[in-house]
């Protein structure tokens, strides 16, 4: 597939619209346990007093309007830092984002690069 347009959204939060991304994404792609719609919500239920500060960015990248990947990101406090990270970093084997048809995507460097900045403008809340 040609690379003709690289869009994003992002979601702060776990909700149906997200969900049904996810689930439509992991239907076509290779994904850890980890990155489990269902057990993300559920680690962020059970660690919500400990992570409170945290800051979720659940990245949807979308090529030609079609859903391609999902990047679950947080932003979270340490020592008056706000670092950029996968959800779960401390806690997790296996961190990453999840890519549908991954050896078949072609996105080329430059547009990748471009969009990632893109995102990083819009979180614009880490140091």
């Amino acid at each position: 597939m040609k690379n003709n347009e690289l869009t994003f959204k992002i979601f702060n939060e776990f909700d149906k619209n997200l969900f049904d991304s996810w689930n439509e994404l992991i239907v076509e792609c290779d994904f850890y346990f980890y990155q489990n719609y269902n057990f993300l919500e559920q680690f962020h239920i059970i660690n919500k007093d400990k992570n409170n500060n945290n800051k979720y960015y659940f990245v949807t990248i979308y090529q030609n309007n079609n859903l391609i990947a999902i990047l679950p990101l947080e932003v979270r406090s340490i020592y008056g830092f706000r670092i950029l990270q996968w959800i779960g970093s401390d806690d997790f084997d296996y961190c990453c984002p999840i890519i549908k048809n991954f050896k078949k995507l072609v996105i080329e460097k430059k547009s990748f690069i471009f969009l990632w900045t893109q995102i990083l403008k819009k979180i614009n809340k880490y140091d």
